[in-house]
């Protein structure tokens, strides 16, 4: 053959000396002149570890035509033992049609800072864009310890756009085989679910734009992992229109499940899923910024649920709107949930319901039947600080009649002069004894019973009790621990009112004889 070395344009011939250095060297030996495409005459083996290796150079296919998961992994092994970072072109598609295990601290970096649409949302045609992978939904990518991808876009093989719903999404995107993966940058559609970590701990994922019927799930995690500025939405479908069926998600954007220990879920928005976020046998969790919105048409959605024996849970600046349900709350008894600075608006049925656990509750809630209920009469649930609006009917619906609710000091906005804030409120009822003791939570008690007493326990600096009672009994005055000018002697619905005094007592503020 004769080559006419002049007329030949540089980027043909760095293909021909590539393809004459093909046939005489293994690729994963002889490192490449990323500069001049050819093998670089001063570098040894050891130095591929230095430079990316480009997928095209193992034998990839840019047409998404033939399986090129062995040629990444080839390319993802000529690194060596040590990891280190493998390219995916801007230059067609690539179809893995098998398994990818991608090795330990290997990095696939895709053509892209960020992904997202590539045209308006009703004609984003994501099959058009450079560099993309398309993968068979009965293969998986696997992350090996410290391995991750950045920058790509991942689709289902066979996917049209715009998709006409989620019918037809199936197979798991990334599978989790080691601590300390990571799916960065990147946007995956049309899976079953996009992200599964079982066992693994430190996963880090972050501006991932996902549309699947499942998000990301992070199970049995016992070390931190970071979950932040995700974005859920119905990225595939919205082309077909807006009508519920193409916007709704049967399934949970973002679930932590069994440990989930100190887990952080930060900035990580969803719409139309069914589950926003789900955690459920979680410890010590933390969501700061979650942010659920739905088409209003989906029963039984729910933006944030927490569930099971999740403990020392978190939320924080947390938005629910357009939800069946704002924030769920059904915890084992004694198990505790903070709700601070929350806003939820436009629920159809509960800003706030609490099904189960203890919670603290403040925030802003608008535009639902019910602003916080309680189904569960062994919850302690504490609402202060609270703003209540254009409730259609009770700001608090405590349906259970738990005698665990307190009220701080709260706004209920536009409730009607008259109204009660609170219906089914329960007075704790406890037993005349000698000595009184007083349930360390709450400040107005009725006490049954007719057993004289002396002291009343209980007592801390400014303390504020009320007690109203249920029968006839003697509170004797100057034995026992309460400044008494004289005995009480009491009978149905007497009120009596008391100050902790800061030395263990208490100080009479009131009587009245009713």
């Amino acid at each position: 053959m004769t080559l006419h070395w002049k007329r030949m344009h540089r980027p043909a011939l760095a293909i021909l000396v590539l393809w004459a250095a093909s046939a005489q060297i293994d690729a994963r030996d002889m490192p490449l002149d990323p500069a001049r495409g050819s093998p670089h005459p001063d570098t040894t083996p050891a130095d591929v570890s230095k430079r990316p290796a480009n997928v095209l150079l193992f034998g990839a296919d840019s047409t998404g035509m033939q399986d090129s998961a062995p040629a990444f992994l080839a390319a993802a092994r000529s690194l060596g033992t040590g990891g280190g970072t493998v390219t995916i072109p801007a230059q067609g598609k690539f179809l893995l049609d098998s398994d990818l295990m991608v090795p330990p601290n290997v990095s696939f970096t895709g053509p892209h800072v960020l992904n997202g649409s590539p045209g308006t949302n009703v004609s984003a045609r994501y099959d058009k864009v450079s560099g993309a992978i398309l993968l068979n939904p009965g293969a998986t990518i696997r992350l090996s310890g410290g391995a991750g991808f950045d920058g790509v876009l991942v689709y289902r093989k066979g996917m049209r756009f715009p998709a006409p719903n989620a019918a037809a999404f199936a197979g798991t995107a990334f599978t989790v085989a080691g601590d300390d993966s990571f799916l960065t940058r990147s946007q995956v559609m049309g899976f079953h679910k996009a992200f599964l970590a079982n066992g693994f701990q430190r996963i880090r994922i972050h501006d991932l734009w996902h549309d699947n019927t499942n998000g990301i799930e992070i199970a049995a995690c016992t070390d931190v992992s970071y979950i932040h500025d995700n974005h859920a939405w119905p990225f595939a479908t919205i082309g077909a229109g807006v009508a519920p069926p193409a916007l709704q998600r049967s399934g949970v954007a973002y679930y932590f499940h069994d440990v989930g220990d100190w887990n952080k879920s930060t900035n990580n928005f969803s719409y139309g899923y069914r589950r926003g976020h789900w955690l459920e046998n979680v410890n010590s969790m933390t969501l700061l910024g979650a942010a659920h919105d739905n088409t209003i048409h989906q029963p039984g959605s729910i933006g944030i649920a927490v569930t099971g024996t999740s403990h020392d849970t978190r939320i924080v600046l947390a938005q629910a709107a357009a939800q069946e349900v704002g924030i769920y709350i059904n915890t084992k008894p004694g198990l505790h949930t903070t709700i601070q600075a929350a806003n939820t608006w436009a629920n159809s049925g509960h800003s706030v319901l609490v099904d189960g656990g203890n919670v603290l509750i403040q925030g802003s809630f608008r535009d639902a039947p019910y602003g916080v209920t309680i189904n569960n009469p062994a919850s302690h649930v504490n609402i202060s600080g609270s703003y209540f609006t254009a409730m259609k009917g009770r700001p608090v619906h405590n349906a259970a009649g738990s005698p665990f609710v307190t009220l701080g000091v709260n706004d209920y906005g536009d409730l009607a002069a008259g109204q009660a804030a609170i219906d089914g409120a329960v007075l704790h009822t406890i037993v005349a004894a000698e000595p009184l003791d007083l349930p360390p939570t709450g400040d107005m008690f009725i006490v049954a019973g007719s057993t004289d007493f002396t002291t009343v326990k209980g007592s801390w600096a400014g303390r504020r009790v009320v007690l109203k009672f249920a029968g006839r009994l003697t509170v004797r005055s100057g034995a026992g621990n309460v400044h008494l000018p004289a005995s009480l002697v009491t009978k149905p619905n007497t009120v009596w009112s008391l100050l902790g005094d800061g030395n263990g007592g208490f100080v009479e503020v009131s009587r009245s004889v009713n």
